[in-house]
């Protein structure tokens, strides 16, 4: 799984950096899909168990792909912000508003990978509350301290 992991981080990597020389991070990145709750329960217990990892190693790529996506829009504002110094020395107000329009175009990319994310974690939340209903390996469903 490291290795399916390093492959992915270096994929992204790949193509962030020509992404960015390009002027654009791309589309943002795809969430994962998970089984429904019936679903999980209506598979032997072993099988839903391998599920859930699975689902848990998805969601971890999955934001190391919105890490990659987020800093190329962090870098793309960056830049922006750099050319709008200029285009206010210079007094060229249809430069800023168009960079405040693309910075604003980009704030609302970054917010919906939020929103996506936040998202991603309720659902998988959701199969893993599930999943531990039934299942009492305590590696994958932890008890909670009796007091």
């Amino acid at each position: 799984m490291l290795k399916h992991f390093c492959l992915t981080a270096a994929a992204i990597a790949v193509v962030a950096v020509p992404a960015f020389a390009a002027g654009t991070c791309g589309t943002q990145p795809f969430p994962p899909e998970f089984k429904t709750a019936s679903e999980l329960n209506a598979m032997p217990v072993d099988a839903a168990r391998k599920t859930v990892l699975d689902s848990y190693h998805n969601v971890k790529t999955y934001q190391a792909s919105l890490k990659s996506y987020r800093d190329c829009l962090l870098q793309m504002t960056k830049a922006d912000q750099d050319e709008m110094a200029a285009a206010k020395a210079k007094a060229d107000q249809s430069t800023i508003d168009a960079i405040n329009q693309r910075i604003a175009d980009r704030q609302g990319d970054y917010d919906k990978t939020i929103d996506a994310e936040q998202k991603v974690a309720t659902d998988f939340n959701t199969l893993h509350t599930a999943h531990c209903t039934r299942d009492t390996d305590a590696k994958i469903c932890p008890q909670p301290k009796k007091k």
